[in-house]
């Protein structure tokens, strides 16, 4: 799920905290919605993948830390597996925890300023970092309905990932040069699996 659409979940769970006069976990939910939708565009899976910061200090007007988000989402996640809820969403929730968990000491708006970069270098990390992994189509299905992401975009995004593109590339074929890139690494994967298993035979 991306970031925009789970913070709807995160909405419903901040409610129901908040109903059952866990004040402090629905508010700090709130703020993680907020800060989803701030993030649009990145794969809630592949968050605990982004590494960002270091930060100077914070204040306590800054939101909450991420020590606190950490805390809030792991208590969502709880609440997800009390309630059997949608294994996707118990993941969500777990991978948000994890992001949180490796920036304790930031906070949210510094967290969500490092997050919001060009869209370029937002995919190609994205990308670089899913190479060969499950979470890849995700991401990439993201980028190819993208509006923003044109003829230009890709021909930059594929230039990182796979080998310098043209700009007058159309984007349809920076796009397949991706695509072709994970599939290349998942035949190498694979292969080395094979090999791997007739040594050991």
């Amino acid at each position: 799920m991306n970031s925009k659409q789970f913070a709807t979940r995160v909405d419903q769970v901040a409610k129901a905290f908040a109903k059952a006069g866990v004040a402090n976990h629905a508010r700090v939910l709130l703020s993680i919605a907020d800060f989803l939708r701030e993030i649009d565009g990145i794969a809630v899976q592949s968050l605990p993948k982004q590494t960002v910061g270091p930060f100077e200090d914070h204040n306590d007007t800054d939101g909450p830390t991420g020590a606190e988000a950490a805390s809030a989402c792991a208590a969502a996640l709880h609440l997800c597996e009390a309630l059997e809820a949608k294994k996707a969403v118990a993941a969500d929730f777990s991978a948000l925890s994890a992001f949180f968990s490796a920036h304790r000491g930031a906070n949210i708006e510094q967290l969500k300023a490092a997050l919001k970069v060009d869209i370029v270098d937002q995919y190609a990390r994205n990308l670089n970092a899913a190479l060969g992994d499950p979470s890849f189509d995700a991401i990439f299905a993201m980028l190819s309905s993208d509006k923003r992401v044109r003829q230009a975009e890709a021909a930059a995004i594929a230039s990182v990932v796979v080998a310098p593109t043209a700009k007058s590339a159309k984007k349809a074929d920076s796009l397949r040069r991706i695509k072709a890139r994970h599939d290349n690494r998942l035949d190498s994967l694979h292969k080395r699996e094979l090999l791997r298993d007739k040594s050991a035979a």
